[in-house]
């Protein structure tokens, strides 16, 4: 091909001082794929995304090659464990527990509101000492109101709750 002429006058020489020629594939080809994911998993085994770009581009030219490997590297599960990413919500200001997975009332303020006269249901005139047991939820932000009849002397001294 060497002095192949386009017009009578002018010489162009065509192929004549290149050495080598990078073949070009198409982004959307099977045949860039399947190199890159050869590159990806023998010629430099997980690494960046910059450093499997060089090795491809010594090899063959493909345009948009970047957006081929990222997603090679972010479908690639040996590439995510290695990662090792970490997710770390943003959030305003909120407790700790209501960031962790935990049943409701797993970690709850308390307080106790008290000594109201409380009337027996069958007997009108006798009154009784109650006080009323506050929960608020961290995780939900439930509350829970128990109402207890003695001093609080058992653990479990519910009456019932609301």
């Amino acid at each position: 091909y060497p002095g192949v002429s386009i017009r009578n006058d002018a010489q162009i020489p065509l192929l004549c001082e290149l050495d080598f020629v990078h073949p070009v594939f198409l982004d959307t080809s099977p045949v860039t794929y399947s190199l890159c994911m050869y590159a990806h998993w023998y010629l430099c085994p997980h690494s960046g995304v910059d450093r499997t770009m060089s090795v491809v581009l010594k090899i063959i030219h493909v345009s948009n090659l970047r957006k081929i490997v990222k997603y090679i590297r972010e479908t690639c599960a040996r590439c995510r464990y290695l990662l090792k990413k970490h997710f770390l919500p943003a959030t305003g200001n909120q407790a700790l527990y209501s960031l962790i997975q935990a049943p409701p009332f797993y970690a709850c303020m308390i307080d106790i509101a008290g000594r109201y006269d409380a009337h027996d249901s069958i007997k009108k005139r006798v009154t009784k000492e109650a006080n009323f047991l506050v929960q608020v939820c961290l995780t939900t932000g439930a509350i829970a109101i128990g109402v207890t009849l003695n001093k609080f002397n058992s653990p479990c001294s519910f009456k019932n709750s609301i």
